[in-house]
């Protein structure tokens, strides 16, 4: 067997951006289906994404899958323990969760790390995770491994590779990454601090932030102007989208009366996603309003959606 010297380092970053665009192919279908038959709470349905994404990485990673996932299969690597053996289904699990799970919640803590600091260092610390997963199995020539690789006595090799010989991390690396994560601290301090002023959990506990946008469209010479109150919310609403809205710019008007007519704002927005494991669906709701004597009308006017991953 013809046996590589060298880490597969790129055929590893191919085989996870294959892997990722699978598994939001595949999570973008159950979310959609799981919303339409049932009634679960967000939290529910991305745990049960996070669950999804993980029985993936475990499984394939482990002598099940032949250490193979299917991104790992296309590009010719596979995982192996210190020996360059299979790994049994509890070290594939620790493995993956690792990385998998931090992953998942990078993205799915954004809206309540917005005025909570406890919230923001948590994010961090996930954030700083992934980054030493993705840094050392890029920068640590040695032996390529990432922090699940090493704490869990792993490595990728190619197939052609019978063993590659597991050398130290240098410690530099350590210092590399904590300063990047302190320097991620010392960031999300500071940008809590300038949105303590920004708090809308009095208007209701899902809104993480409010927006005024000033709309242009153009046809021909003619210009027509929309002023949009934009709501964005960290989860979807328990409601439908109408009668939130209506229920959001009624408290509005109530604490604030007369800002929507002094403001001369005719369409409010209602912006939300749906999060399963690594997808995230968002979603956009806008609403024609019409005042009279004070009492507000909402017409469904138009929606949009789009994925990305959730991270």
């Amino acid at each position: 067997m013809k046996n590589h010297k060298s880490h597969p380092i790129l055929p590893r970053a191919f085989a996870l951006i294959i892997d990722l665009i699978i598994l939001g192919i595949s999570c973008t279908f159950l979310v959609k289906l799981i919303i339409a038959h049932t009634n679960l709470s967000p939290f529910v349905i991305h745990v049960m994404g996070c669950i999804y994404c993980l029985v993936y990485f475990v499984m394939l990673n482990s002598h099940i899958g032949s250490g193979k996932t299917i991104g790992k299969m296309l590009c010719r690597i596979r995982v192996t323990n210190a020996t360059s053996q299979e790994i049994g289904i509890a070290q594939s699990f620790l493995r993956s969760a690792i990385f998998v799970l931090p992953l998942c919640f990078i993205g799915y803590l954004k809206p309540y790390a917005q005025f909570s600091l406890m919230w923001s260092i948590v994010q961090v610390i996930l954030l700083s995770i992934v980054i030493a997963c993705i840094y050392l199995a890029a920068f640590n020539t040695q032996s390529q491994q990432g922090l699940h690789d090493w704490l869990t006595r792993t490595q990728v090799l190619r197939n052609s590779q019978s063993s590659l010989k597991i050398t130290p991390i240098w410690k530099g690396h350590f210092y590399i990454l904590a300063l990047i994560t302190l320097a991620l601290l010392i960031t999300a301090i500071w940008q809590s601090s300038k949105r303590q002023n920004q708090d809308f959990s009095s208007l209701d506990p899902t809104v993480h932030n409010i927006q005024l946008i000033t709309h242009h469209t153009y046809l021909g010479e003619a210009e027509s102007l929309n002023q949009i109150l934009s709501f964005d919310l960290n989860q979807r609403p328990t409601q439908n989208d109408l009668d939130t809205a209506q229920l959001l710019l009624e408290k509005l008007n109530h604490q604030e009366p007369g800002f929507i007519a002094n403001n001369g704002i005719d369409k409010a927005q209602l912006n939300y996603a749906d999060q399963f494991g690594l997808v995230r669906i968002n979603h956009s709701v806008t609403f024609d309003i019409v005042e009279n004597r004070g009492v507000i009308t909402l017409i469904h006017s138009g929606q949009g959606t789009s994925m990305n991953l959730g991270f």
